[in-house]
């Protein structure tokens, strides 16, 4: 069952400002989350037992932090956000928000790799969350493919914090987070 939360631009500003924190908020805790598991891992402060797939969570709790950043700029937009894929949440964002997301990104790159623009992100990791995240069926085993969307995480964070500076100071980041 999709959950569909559509604000009307009639509606108290604070409502909608309190929408935007709560997927702001619930994607900084997964993001927080997969990068403790991340950090822990190579930095061997957790043992991790043979066989152990530490790549699955991370990226699991990436796609689904990345998920609700783009749904908390849809609803700075005043628009409906719902579904996982993250291709088609991008495409939603009003054509300002997708250009300063991919300025930013492409800035911090310095050079793509091979051509890997934020759309071609998007396409490749459209589905991560549900992919990864049901890894363990039958109609899933296939490789899931690559997952490059965490690099995107900041620069999108950063265009949130550019529109709502407010929301920075919801669980600032970490010494190690960039």
């Amino acid at each position: 069952m999709k959950v569909k939360i559509k604000l009307v631009t009639g509606e108290p500003l604070a409502r909608r400002r309190q929408v935007q924190s709560n997927y702001y908020r619930q994607a900084r805790y997964f993001e927080i989350a997969a990068d403790i598991l991340s950090d822990s891992v190579n930095a061997k402060s957790i043992n991790v037992p043979q066989g152990f797939h530490t790549n699955i969570p991370v990226v699991v709790n990436h796609a689904l932090a990345l998920e609700l950043y783009l749904k908390c700029l849809l609803q700075i937009e005043d628009k409906e956000a719902c579904g996982h894929d993250l291709d088609e949440l991008f495409a939603k964002l009003n054509p300002g928000h997708r250009s300063r997301i991919e300025q930013v990104y492409d800035a911090w790159i310095a050079s793509p790799r091979a051509g890997m623009k934020v759309a071609d992100i998007l396409k490749r990791s459209a589905d991560a969350f549900t992919k990864w995240r049901y890894l363990n069926e039958a109609r899933h085993q296939k490789s899931p493919g690559i997952y490059d969307a965490t690099l995107l995480l900041p620069h999108v964070r950063k265009i949130i914090w550019e529109d709502v500076p407010q929301l920075k100071a919801i669980l600032p980041l970490f010494p190690n987070q960039r």
